[in-house]
């Protein structure tokens, strides 16, 4: 099944499996894959509020967060601001933090690099 092999492979990246297990039993494939396949109209600013999305690194730390109280307060303290309007919708988006080899691979890159500027000789 596509569903098991996207787990697999989100957890081959290193992804934490508690945290995409929570993610997708979060999904209801049977009611949410035919309306994702519908074609749909972009939507006008006038309707419905606008979607923020914060932009974090995963940290296992998050996985039991609950974060509807810092969207609350994020709301409150717009809307007391004047920044903002009733209604935000508010989003958590998790990136994966980088791995020890993403780290040395680029460590060795720029030292391969830095070494082959050193020998080049100019013509």
């Amino acid at each position: 099944m596509i569903q098991t092999d996207f787990m697999v492979r989100l957890r081959e990246r290193g992804y934490p499996g508690r945290w995409v297990q929570n993610v997708f039993n979060e999904i209801k494939y049977t009611v949410e894959r035919p309306n994702a396949l519908k074609p749909s109209a972009r939507k006008n600013a006038d309707e419905g509020p606008e979607l923020h999305v914060l932009k974090l690194t995963h940290n296992p730390v998050w996985d039991d967060l609950d974060l509807s109280p810092i969207w609350r307060e994020l709301e409150e303290t717009w809307s007391d601001l004047g920044t903002g309007y009733p209604n935000f919708r508010f989003m958590a988006s998790f990136k994966k933090p980088p791995a020890l080899g993403d780290r040395l691979n680029t460590n060795n890159r720029n030292t391969l690099n830095t070494y082959h500027e050193s020998i080049v000789t100019p013509v």
